[in-house]
């Protein structure tokens, strides 16, 4: 028989409490977290290292609101938008790249991928998805952008 890993308790407690230790081996592995956004009472559980993540003990990150208050506000539209299509049916799984500000006030860069669960009516009633920090990705792009534009012997555009 083979093992996966250790099996942590099933009852009570948080998500990540309730889940197979190897699942967060595997998000901190990753560099992710998941959460399970309760919908209708507006609540979220985190599994994996939440304050590792997001540099901060995360509070604020305790409701969707709470979550969405940190989100840069040029980028919140676009989340928003990509949310409402995704519980409108249209395309697959909701996806989205968005600045995050932490409680030590610095921003980073955030993909966030998940789907929702929805009742018999089709209205969303939660949803479940990972976090991802890709400031470094971002940084990169932002760098060979400049490079792509200015001759940096000259300063000039090319």
């Amino acid at each position: 028989m083979i093992t996966l890993g250790r099996q942590a308790p099933t009852a009570g407690g948080p998500v990540s409490d309730q889940q197979p230790i190897w699942i967060n081996e595997a998000l901190a592995a990753a560099g992710d977290v998941a959460y399970r956004w309760d919908i209708l009472t507006d609540t979220l559980e985190w599994s994996g290292n939440l304050a590792e993540l997001l540099g901060d003990a995360g509070g604020g990150f305790e409701s969707g609101h709470g979550f969405n208050n940190r989100i840069h506000p040029e980028d919140l539209p676009l989340r928003l938008k990509a949310l409402s299509d995704h519980f409108a049916g249209q395309g697959g799984f909701y996806d989205c790249e968005f600045r995050l500000r932490n409680s030590q006030g610095s921003v980073i860069w955030i993909h966030d991928r998940g789907t929702a669960d929805f009742d018999r009516d089709g209205t969303p009633v939660a949803m479940s998805g990972t976090l991802r920090v890709i400031t470094s990705r971002k940084q990169t792009e932002a760098r060979l952008e400049r490079i792509a534009r200015y001759d940096e012997l000259t300063g000039h555009f090319n």
